[in-house]
């Protein structure tokens, strides 16, 4: 039961109300511990739902990638840095998206800016003279708020084709 953690789900409001954080819950005479975060399948759920960990937890990932990213960054070309970006970072911040794409507007704006700087060491030196968005345009990239639109639109035509699991795709009306 070391392991074993429960959440409850609600508003900051009914959350306070409710006082689940003083709940006892027991199982086999053990108590069961409360958590206000979990980490499931690689996304930090909270228990509003509001995404701010998981946003945290992707910044502080994609960050450190950009990282060492601009570090190799010298010694690649401009063809090879974008091809590692778009293979070690856009996975991640595409990882889930359609999940956590309701995060807030400053949750956005965060994980934009981590784009944007990707694109200032994708094109190094180069960029010197250019806007952010004049390079992005360039490297062929788009608003990540897009890409995330982008997969709910094919999330929800796999549905609507009955491409997904029954389950997923009774929540379409195909009529």
């Amino acid at each position: 039961m070391k392991k074993t953690e429960f959440m409850t789900f609600g508003t900051r409001q009914r959350l306070v109300r409710q006082k689940c954080d003083e709940t006892d819950i027991s199982l086999n005479g053990q108590s069961i511990k409360h958590t206000d975060t979990f980490k499931y399948l690689g996304v930090v759920l909270d228990d509003t739902l509001s995404f701010n960990d998981h946003v945290d937890y992707v910044r502080m990932k994609v960050s450190k990638i950009l990282g060492m990213f601009s570090r190799i960054r010298p010694s690649l070309t401009l063809e090879a840095a974008n091809r590692l970006y778009k293979a070690m970072v856009l996975p991640v911040l595409d990882y889930c998206d359609a999940v956590w794409h309701e995060c807030g507007q400053g949750n956005s704006d965060k994980i934009e800016r981590l784009q944007r700087r990707a694109a200032r060491i994708i094109y190094y030196k180069a960029a010197s003279n250019l806007s952010t968005d004049q390079i992005m345009t360039k490297l062929g990239l788009e608003p990540l708020y897009y890409r995330r639109r982008a997969h709910i639109l094919r999330f929800v035509d796999e549905c609507i084709a009955n491409r997904v699991p029954r389950y997923l795709s009774n929540y379409f009306n195909n009529s």
